[in-house]
């Protein structure tokens, strides 16, 4: 097919995979529990064996959030058929070779501009045990579209009524460009249609979503443009804008982001790709501030640091972001002490997806400069509070009751696993950007889909191997008397030295 599919060859084509007698006990479809303001269900697929008896690791891959980015659905659809083609098959998972025809310059593949030939994929990337474990040990659920008002929308033809490109650039915005949901919400300040929600700045109930109380007064005064993030609805922010699509929202999360919400949390899911386009990137969190590990005071869940009337420091009335100092004032906290090691473990899964597609490039150079992605933490793209990522990874933290002076530290609910989410941006400009070419002469799309491909696998590899780890029992008491004094606090600092070698040791040599 040389153009995008619509929302309702979507919709069909996950019916007919449900409907199918080969798939039976094994797949469903089922429409997620809110509709969007044009009325339409989100469809979700369920990849599984119903097998009794068998816990299997709940994981949520999604694509189409922002309706502009149009490759992410197409992918992830295909490769749920192929994947479940596979399974009854019983053959490995293998992507048939092509030719992308370039005219673009890339900064990984400097010089070359022409064909680019990616090989077939070699069989052990997914190989038939790989694909038995996925179906047999995963609760797998794929939803290609969360926005479908909005893609639809996007794929019309013609220019959005009333939007010029910037202030000083009245140029016609086309509709291939709307990011956002298509909620209508009146009228801006300036009397423009207020039509669209950024769903991926609007997963409310995180603490950090609140930009106003989790930012200083310095970060709050730069918005948008330090935080890319529109507070209100208004000219500057939607009409006349480079950010005119990335308004955040209401305290209210949006019905589409309701729907993921509720997914997350009725299905415990525990490893997440939101898959995005297009800059050639994977992210680990946190999305809204630099990491750090070690102060779990420093924390979107400690009010004392929150720009309000009551926060008894003025001078510490929000939290800024890093300023590129050694010792920056503020640092989100992300958990990575035993057994979880949560750090660490994202970066390796995330390095693990890296890996994977480079490797199903094939042999030629240039297919593998171009598919070399970068792995960062999310916030090195920019601060963006309240996205997808930072919600379900925030899902297995909390407040801690216990209270100091400066407040409530943060910390993983007693009853949870681990919760691993990432973000993908596939593709990159130099493949189409948000728009892929379908075309044969070109084949861009077939590349951006072999890279979401195999980094669903990557995730889905891992997460089909994976047990949650248990905390290490305290050692038994020496016979005929009580441990010495100090004792576990030697086991403590040996078992914090052995983990921060081992993160020193993983970042020097992957």
């Amino acid at each position: 097919m040389s153009r995008y599919l619509s929302i309702t060859e979507i919709n069909t084509q996950m019916d007919q995979l449900a409907a199918n007698p080969d798939y039976n006990g094994y797949v469903s479809v089922f429409n997620l529990n809110h509709q969007t303001a044009g009325s339409r269900f989100v469809k979700c697929l369920r990849i599984g064996s119903t097998t009794p008896g068998v816990t299997r690791v709940p994981v949520l891959i999604m694509g189409g959030i922002h309706a502009r980015e149009w490759a992410p659905p197409d992918a992830l659809l295909d490769f749920a058929q192929r994947l479940l083609r596979c399974f009854h098959a019983g053959t490995p998972y293998v992507d048939p070779r092509f030719v992308m025809n370039t005219t673009n310059a890339d900064a990984n593949d400097l010089g070359h501009v022409g064909r680019v030939v990616f090989d077939e994929t070699a069989p052990t990337l997914f190989s038939v045990p790989d694909v038995r474990r996925v179906i047999n040990n995963l609760e797998l659920y794929i939803i290609p579209t969360v926005n479908p008002d909005g893609r639809d929308f996007s794929l019309q033809s013609g220019n959005i009524s009333g939007m010029q490109m910037d202030a000083a650039d009245a140029t016609p915005v086309p509709k291939s460009f709307w990011r956002k949901n298509r909620n209508n919400l009146g009228t801006c300040t300036d009397g423009t249609p207020a039509i669209g929600v950024d769903l991926n700045r609007n997963f409310s109930p995180l603490p950090a979503w609140n930009i106003a109380t989790y930012h200083n007064a310095a970060i709050n005064a730069s918005i948008p443009a330090n935080l890319k993030v529109s507070v209100t609805m208004d000219s500057s922010a939607y009409a006349a804008s480079p950010f005119f699509n990335l308004f955040h929202g209401t305290n209210t999360p949006e019905n589409e982001v309701r729907n993921i919400i509720d997914l997350v949390n009725e299905r415990h899911i525990k490893f997440f790709l939101d898959v995005h386009s297009a800059a050639r990137e994977i992210y680990y969190p946190w999305s809204m501030n630099e990491n750090q590990t070690t102060d779990p005071l420093k924390s979107q869940f400690n009010d004392y640091w929150d720009n309000i009337a009551g926060n008894p420091i003025a001078a510490q009335r929000g939290r800024p972001l890093n300023d590129g100092t050694p010792n920056p004032a503020y640092q989100e906290f992300i958990p990575q002490e035993p057994p979880y090691n949560l750090l660490l473990r994202h970066v390796q899964l995330a390095n693990a997806m890296r890996n994977l597609i480079r490797d199903a490039a094939g042999s030629d150079i240039h297919a593998q400069n171009r598919c070399t992605y970068a792995v960062k933490q999310s916030f090195e793209l920019y601060s963006s509070p309240g996205d997808s990522l930072d919600y379900v990874f925030s899902t297995q933290m909390e407040r801690n009751p216990a209270g100091t002076a400066a407040g409530h530290p943060a910390r993983i609910k007693p009853s949870v696993f681990p919760v691993h989410a990432f973000t993908i941006e596939a593709g990159h400009r130099s493949d189409g950007h948000f728009w892929p070419s379908r075309a044969a002469s070109s084949n861009q799309y077939l590349k951006v889909r072999r890279e979401v491909q195999f980094a669903v696998i990557a995730l889905i590899k891992y997460a089909a191997t994976w047990s949650a780890p248990v905390a290490p029992a305290p050692p038994p008491p020496p016979s005929g008397g009580t441990p010495p004094s100090g004792c576990s606090v030697i086991i403590l600092i040996g078992m914090g030295i052995a983990t921060s070698l081992c993160v020193t040791l993983f970042m020097l040599f992957s």
